[in-house]
């Protein structure tokens, strides 16, 4: 289901963004909502039981992984896990090339991994990603939850994220971990301009 801005206001964005023309998409509550529901969904899903090893995507993911593993402590999960960062955009538009930069140190030979990721869009960054760790690192299956899904921006055909609460609109989007070269990553909420995609 889809979010729009017409929901309550209840996180005031500064004013250098107002001024920009953002908006509040998602506010932090829903947020925060959103990804212990993605807790709760994969936790009781057989693909856990056998403790997958955790990769988050930097650096927009790492917001959305610290909040996961909060809420998976809370149900006395403690998966093990580490970052990988990629990098495909490049201001507002995905370059069309996936930059490997850092690679994950831990033995994933024979492990489930499960990828945490920020929003799912062209699904470049995922498919390329996935096809490394099980060709190149030896995962024996890699799943991928995602905050938020873009499908009409899906360029990889046939691929979904595994675990995801929250599609949208083609909306260019910025916030929890979200950026616009480099910025505004910090926002505690999911913002959007119209006009960006």
């Amino acid at each position: 289901m889809s979010v729009y801005a017409g929901m309550a206001s209840e996180y005031a964005l500064p004013a250098d963004l107002t001024s920009q023309g953002f908006k509040v998409l998602i506010q932090p509550r829903r947020v925060n909502r959103i990804v212990r529901g993605l807790a709760l969904d994969i936790a009781t899903d057989n693909f856990w039981q056998e403790y997958p090893y955790l990769i988050a995507i930097l650096h927009g993911a790492k917001p959305f992984a610290e909040r996961f593993i909060q809420e998976t402590n809370k149900i006395d999960l403690f998966p093990e896990m580490e970052y990988i960062r990629v990098k495909s955009y490049e201001a507002t538009q995905s370059s069309g090339f996936i930059d490997l930069r850092d690679d994950v140190k831990g033995d994933l030979r024979g492990r489930k991994v499960l990828l945490l990721e920020d929003i799912v869009d062209t699904g470049r960054t995922i498919a390329f990603l996935k096809s490394y760790l099980l060709e190149h690192k030896g995962a024996s299956e890699v799943k991928v939850a995602s905050l938020l899904d873009k499908p009409s921006r899906r360029q990889v055909k046939g691929l979904t994220p595994d675990y995801c609460r929250q599609q949208i609109d083609n909306l260019f989007v910025i916030g929890f971990g979200l950026d616009l070269d480099g910025k505004y990553r910090d926002l505690p909420c999911i913002c959007y301009k119209e006009g960006l995609s």
